[in-house]
C-alpha cells in the first residue's frame, strides 16, 4: 500500500486508542490528538490514561521519549518440586532469562509495545506470585510457568503450552522444511490488573514477525491458586503489542481475515473495540465516535476524483469505511456510501482490469449486503 494508506493505518490506531481513553473528571467529550511517528512502536499522544500497572522501577531515555522499563531485579531461584516441572525438563525444555516487552502511559506521551532486550530477568516475581518460562530452542516453543508462595515456599499453579493457544502460533513452532527455522519469541511485560478486578495478570507478547499478522497479546489472569485462564481467548481477531495499551481495559482487536487479506497491503487495520464489562470482553464498537476517522477516509477517496482509479491506493479506505459503518450499526449509511464513491463516472479513464477489479469488489459485497451478512475479504485480485 501507498504512503495514503500506510498514514491511514496509524491514524486509524491513533484515534481508536485515543477516543477510547479514559477521560478526566473535566473532560465531557474525546479530543482527537495530532501525533508524530518515527517507529512502527512510537506514537506521541495526549490525553493519556494515569494508571500504569505495576512493575515501573527502571528509567531511561530512548531517542524520543523517556520509557519506564517493566523489568524487576533477578530474585532468589525458584525451586518447584513438581511433576510437570520434570516433564519439561525431560523433554528438552530449559529455563530462560525473560526479554521483557514495553507499553506503558507517560503523562504528556504513550509509549507502544516493543521488546526490551537491553535487560533480562530470570523471572518476575511479584509476591506472592512468580512468572517464568521455559523453552524448546529447536521449535522457540514457550511453555509460561505461573507459581503462588505459600509459607516462603512457591507451588505450581499452571503451565501454559504457547502452541495450543492457537493454530496461528501452533504453525510457527511446528518443524517446517524451510532453511531459516521458527523464530517464535515470547515477551511479558510484568504484573498488572488489566480489568481491575483485584486479581493478577501478566500480558505477554507473541512476535514471529513485525506487524498484527505476526504477533498477539494474550492477558493471562490468575484465578485461583490452582487456575490461569487466558482474557482474550473468545476475541474475534487479536490484540496488537504495536497498539497495546496495559493501562486501558479497552483494546482494539484486529480482524485477522482483513490483515492477512492479499488485495490489501500493509495489512489492512479492521478492527472491533472490546472493554471489560461484567466480567468478560464486551464489543462496544458502536459507542466509538469515529466521525472524525470516516471523514479522513472519505477525503481520501474524494481527493481521487477526476483521475483514473487507482486500486492501491483507494480500495483499502473504501473498504475500510464500509467495515466502519457496518460495526458501528450503521450499515444502511455506509452502503449509500460507498456505492457513491465507487460510481465509476467518479473515476474516467480508468483501465480495463481495474475497472473490473472495482465492479468484482461492489459485486461481492452487494450479495452480502443483501443478504445481511458480515462483509468479508474479495479474492478477485489474488493471482492478479
Amino acid at each position: 500500500m501507498g504512503t495514503a494508506g500506510a498514514k491511514l493505518i496509524l491514524l486509524f490506531v491513533v484515534l481508536i486508542l485515543s477516543s477510547c481513553a479514559q477521560a478526566r473528571p473535566e473532560q465531557t467529550a474525546v479530543s482527537y490528538p495530532t501525533f508524530t511517528v518515527e517507529h512502527p512502536r512510537s506514537l506521541s499522544l495526549t490525553p493519556t490514561a494515569t494508571h500504569t500497572p505495576k512493575p515501573t522501577n527502571t528509567k531511561q531515555a530512548d531517542s524520543m521519549h523517556e520509557v519506564t522499563k517493566t523489568a524487576v531485579p533477578t530474585p532468589t531461584q525458584i525451586d518447584i518440586s513438581d511433576p510437570r516441572i520434570q516433564e519439561l525438563e525431560n523433554k528438552g525444555y530449559k529455563r530462560q532469562d525473560l526479554e521483557g516487552f514495553e507499553a506503558s502511559a507517560l503523562g504528556e506521551s504513550t509509549i507502544f509495545g516493543g521488546p526490551n532486550s537491553t535487560h533480562t530477568v530470570t523471572q518476575l516475581v511479584d509476591r506472592p506470585y512468580a512468572y517464568y518460562q521455559y523453552l524448546d530452542e529447536g521449535t522457540r516453543n514457550c511453555i509460561l510457568v505461573f507459581a503462588v508462595s505459600k509459607d516462603d515456599k512457591y507451588s505450581l499453579v499452571s503451565t501454559i503450552d504457547v502452541s495450543e493457544l492457537n493454530e496461528r502460533i501452533k504453525r510457527e513452532v511446528t518443524p517446517t522444511s524451510y532453511s531459516f527455522g521458527p523464530n517464535l519469541q515470547c515477551y511479558p511485560l510484568g504484573w498488572g490488573d488489566i480489568n481491575h478486578n483485584g486479581k493478577p495478570d501478566m500480558s505477554v507478547a507473541f512476535m514471529w514477525a513485525n506487524h498484527y499478522t505476526g504477533s498477539e497479546i494474550h492477558i493471562f489472569e490468575v484465578v485461583s491458586d490452582t487456575t490461569v485462564v487466558d482474557l482474550a481467548k473468545d476475541l474475534p481477531g487479536i490484540i496488537s503489542p504495536w497498539a497495546f495499551d496495559p493501562t486501558q481495559t479497552r483494546q482494539a482487536v484486529f480482524d485477522l481475515s482483513w490483515a492477512g487479506h492479499d488485495c490489501i497491503y500493509p495489512p489492512m487495520a479492521a478492527t472491533w473495540i472490546y472493554d471489560w464489562r461484567d466480567g468478560k470482553y464486551k464489543d462496544i464498537t458502536p459507542e466509538v465516535d469515529f466521525t472524525e476517522y470516516i471523514e479522513s477516509l472519505r477525503k481520501t477517496v474524494q481527493e481521487g476524483f477526476g483521475r483514473p482509479f487507482d486500486a492501491s491506493l483507494y480500495i483499502e479506505p473504501l473498504t475500510k469505511l464500509l467495515l466502519i459503518y457496518d460495526r458501528t450499526g450503521r450499515r444502511d449509511v455506509g452502503w449509500r456510501e460507498y456505492l457513491g464513491l465507487t460510481d465509476l463516472r467518479h473515476w474516467p479513464d480508468t483501465p480495463a482490469d481495474t475497472t473490473e477489479w472495482l465492479k468484482s469488489d461492489v459485486e461481492h459485497f452487494v450479495k452480502e449486503y443483501k443478504l445481511g451478512l458480515p462483509f468479508t475479504p474479495n479474492d478477485y485480485c489474488v493471482g492478479q
